[in-house]
């Protein structure tokens, strides 16, 4: 347990890993990164005695109602031929899971691969599954997630400088696909809006790359409305429940998303499923979907798809509430990336940005029309860290 200008953290776990054994593992894990040869140019930039720490920490932040909240984070620094000498942090901003309620859950996602171009990794658990093993909340929100994510961000920039690795904090490149693009963006946002004077020295952002994103929910649920399994499944399960716990203000007086729910719902416990550590996204859509179906009519009393309805309205004014693309012009470059046929996030929603982010030339749009196999929201995801491995971007 140790603090540096009173930030807080908790070491949980940590080992050591060698080159050869982490891009083994980043390989097994995530196989589009072998597609161009990702791993092995990014390997043959570093010495063969290239080692890398992969810990995990407890950190301190505040839940949406300003609650303090002990969240967790993954973190990989590397030692470049036994010394420390990267010149960046990376961010990694995701939703997460859990299968246990005690502490956190980290599995090494795709943008791990970063810390092999000689990166400081952090990658926090969000407002999801597993976020803080204090007490459970259900799914990310981007303002309240920006705040969690520089928390951790800080508390990394700490433990390198209370580790004499480095004397001052590291330059900050901010990255994040579909919900953690979405998140990246918010992050973004926060810095050059709301952070103090204190988080813009211990958290100096550079740059941020926002993939499938910037997950806009109100243009997201307007475009995917027709297509049903795909609402349910990808948003609608969680989304409207933690959305409307967070956006109270979008419910009339005395009413709460439970009574929105179907007897078939109560009884099945949705709430109860959604509030709890116990169950990943896909765990839950399939214990929902294998009990009700897919029709959202019967989880809730009317259709949340159709325009017009009453719920429907309700939930697009709590995700026009949470949009992070309206009202500010970035100062410092953000880079989209969407690939054009993504069946989960559509490439409205980066429209959407453009549209918003008009004018502003530090802003680059770019969009793939690749697509190599129906999943095209996945391909996207390996695509857009291969990109940026590849392109040497930082």
């Amino acid at each position: 347990m140790a603090s540096h200008s009173n930030y807080w953290y908790e070491i949980t776990s940590e080992k050591e890993w060698t080159l050869a054994d982490f891009a083994l593992r980043m390989g097994e894990l995530h196989p589009r990164l072998k597609e161009e040869n990702a791993l092995e140019i990014a390997c043959g930039s570093l010495p063969e005695q290239t080692r890398l720490s992969v810990i995990t920490f407890n950190y301190r932040s505040l839940d949406e109602l300003g609650l303090p909240l002990t969240m967790s984070s993954l973190l990989v620094i590397p030692f470049a031929g036994g010394c420390f000498s990267a010149p960046r942090l990376v961010l990694e901003n995701r939703a997460t899971q859990a299968a246990d309620k005690s502490g956190p859950t980290h599995q090494w996602n795709i943008c791990t691969v970063h810390a092999l171009s000689n990166s400081v990794l952090v990658s926090p658990d969000l407002m999801s599954f597993g976020a803080s093993v204090d007490r459970p909340i259900c799914y990310c929100h981007g303002a309240l997630a920006a705040r969690n994510t520089v928390d951790a961000a800080i508390a990394a920039q700490t433990i390198l400088m209370n580790r004499k690795l480095t004397d001052a904090p590291l330059p900050v490149y901010n990255t994040g696909h579909s919900q953690g693009g979405f998140d990246a963006l918010a992050v973004h946002r926060y810095m050059e809006t709301a952070a103090t004077p204190e988080e813009c020295r211990m958290l100096p952002l550079v740059k941020s790359y926002c993939a499938s994103g910037p997950y806009a929910p109100d243009v997201l649920t307007e475009v995917v409305s027709p297509r049903e399994k795909y609402l349910y499944g990808a948003y609608m399960v969680l989304n409207v429940m933690s959305y409307l716990h967070y956006r109270k203000d979008c419910l009339p007086a005395g009413l709460s998303v439970s009574d929105f729910l179907t007897p078939a719902a109560h009884e099945l416990g949705i709430e109860q499923l959604i509030a709890c550590k116990e169950h990943s996204n896909t765990e839950l859509v399939k214990t929902v979907v294998s009990a009700l179906g897919t029709r959202t009519t019967a989880l809730f009393i009317e259709d949340a798809c159709k325009p017009g309805g009453y719920l429907y309205g309700i939930l697009m004014e709590a995700y026009r509430k949470e949009r992070q693309i309206d009202g500010w012009k970035p100062q410092k470059p953000i880079w989209f990336y969407h690939a054009k046929h993504d069946e989960c996030v559509v490439v409205e929603c980066m429209y959407a940005a453009r549209e918003a982010f008009a004018g502003c030339p530090n802003v680059v749009f770019e969009e793939d029309e690749a697509a190599p196999d129906a999943m095209v929201h996945k391909y996207s995801g390996g695509a857009y860290h291969r990109r940026i491995l590849l392109g040497n971007w930082f």
